[in-house]
């Protein structure tokens, strides 16, 4: 798992280190497809990014919204970004009016990645934006996992 908040840290535009860190040589002869993962909760983010690695996925991960935010907003400039990630899974409690507006800005790219939510049963938050970005889907915690990993594969497949 990639943690992209590390890459922030050490500095430089997105415009610099998306492209480093997306276009890393996969390991292993099969092209992984690669798995966006914002959520504010590390521990969260590191348990399903490893459970994500087990079915063949790369995951990058990023738990800070400083990060988040500044991942969105460099994907949001790229027209190509599904070279970079095939999947994105963002986590409902980060969405504010700045993130909408990337996601929002990113979508009107033909080719910007699926979104799934990641959300409560019955969280207000997810209605909250929902008539500005278009999501994929919702896994939702309490849901079983194979059945989480199915709706990944509907829409990352191999």
């Amino acid at each position: 798992m990639i943690s992209l908040d590390h890459r922030y840290r050490q500095g430089g535009p997105p415009q610099e280190i998306l492209p480093r860190c997306f276009t890393s040589p996969p390991h292993g002869t099969l092209l992984p497809r690669r798995i966006l993962l914002a959520s504010p909760d590390c521990e969260r983010v590191a348990a399903r990014g490893h459970f994500l690695e087990r079915y063949g996925y790369e995951v990058l991960s990023c738990c800070g919204a400083p990060s988040i935010k500044r991942c969105f907003k460099g994907m949001a400039h790229f027209a190509n970004c599904r070279q970079f990630v095939n999947l994105i899974i963002c986590d409902v409690h980060l969405l504010d009016d700045a993130l909408a507006g990337f996601i929002q800005s990113g979508q009107k790219q033909p080719d910007f990645p699926p979104l799934l939510l990641l959300a409560e049963p019955g969280d207000s938050q997810t209605n909250k934006y929902l008539h500005k970005i278009k999501h994929n889907g919702t896994l939702e915690s309490t849901a079983d996992a194979h059945g989480q990993v199915l709706l990944v594969r509907r829409w990352a497949p191999y």
